[in-house]
């Protein structure tokens, strides 16, 4: 199956972010371990970023690669200061059906850099599992492994 993409517009949004960074940063360092799982978290076959890079690139790249990686994203959770390219979001439309004839006929994909999803993922990791200890028993839809149907059951 192929997908065509045709990008009729799109838009870098900047978002300003105002956090108060801590005084101690209690956070340990991420590792070449975590940062390996992060990346192979990305969906593969999905569309690229804008400057073409895509997760299908970036789990086959040598260790090497990675290992120079890693500096950028611990002085990101050290200093706190994102790289700017991060916040900008690439906007495609995508027709829903061929040929689109009106404005109507295209769907909006929003594709962020690819740096940052895997920065996205590495904080993920870190508080992942301490969602379900904090997320009540009525949230089946939103619990790993446990889907709504469970809780349907139970309602019956």
């Amino acid at each position: 199956m192929k997908i065509f993409l045709i990008p009729c517009w799109s838009h870098c949004v900047p978002v300003p972010l105002n956090l108060e960074r801590p005084n101690v940063l209690t956070e340990p360092l991420w590792g070449l371990a975590e940062l390996g799982r992060a990346v192979h978290k990305l969906k593969l076959r999905k569309c690229g970023d804008d400057v073409g890079l895509t997760a299908g690139v970036l789990t086959h790249v040598p260790t090497k690669f990675l290992e120079h990686v890693l500096p950028v994203y611990n002085d990101v959770l050290y200093h706190g200061a994102v790289p700017r390219s991060w916040f900008c979001t690439l906007f495609n439309m995508l027709p829903k059906k061929m040929p689109p004839k009106q404005v109507a006929e295209f769907r909006p994909i929003a594709n962020i850099r690819l740096f940052c999803k895997v920065f996205a993922c590495l904080v993920l990791d870190r508080f992942e599992h301490q969602f379900d200890d904090h997320q009540p028993e009525e949230q089946h839809g939103f619990r790993r492994g446990n889907r709504i149907e469970e809780h349907f059951l139970t309602a019956n």
